[in-house]
């Protein structure tokens, strides 16, 4: 029938858990080492099971990486921190934050996409701050290492 078009896809994935299929790609949470105690916004944007496969792969290569990427984001936001912090003294109101380990209660995901087709990276993870200027990092990781970290907004 016409209607099962619009019907709703739901899978329960070994890597990534229950996934609902919008908009082509699949969205979900997602808890990992990476975001301890976080369940992060997730979308797969895989087209097929081999996409979906690939993209699994990766998040399995990720795991046992996540402590040193995590540092390295760490360090990043840490150090954009300081400079908004700098550069808004005595108009915005920031906490008085002394290293990189201290910075994550602040950190919150927007996103992390998975994508196959991703060029230079195979998934990114949109990162949030919850400070008084509007911006966040995008985490471009590869297999095993963050391969680029930007600042955006």
């Amino acid at each position: 029938m016409i209607f099962d078009l619009f019907k709703k896809q739901v899978r329960d994935d070994p890597q990534f858990g229950s996934l609902v299929k919008k908009g082509g790609k699949w969205t979900g949470k997602l808890c990992t080492p990476l975001l301890p105690g976080v369940d992060a916004p997730i979308v797969v944007a895989a087209k097929d099971d081999a996409q979906l496969a690939a993209c699994r792969i990766h998040l399995e290569q990720v795991l046992p990486n996540c402590e040193t990427i995590r540092s390295q984001i760490g360090v990043e936001a840490f150090e954009t921190y300081q400079m908004y912090k700098k550069q808004e003294e005595g108009t915005e109101p920031y906490e008085d934050i002394a290293s990189a380990e201290k910075i994550w209660p602040l950190i919150k995901p927007r996103e992390w996409l998975f994508d196959p087709n991703g060029t230079g990276f195979k998934s990114a993870v949109a990162i949030d701050f919850d400070w008084p200027n509007d911006h966040f990092l995008v985490a471009y990781l590869e297999d095993t290492a963050l391969h680029l970290l930007e600042v955006s907004g």
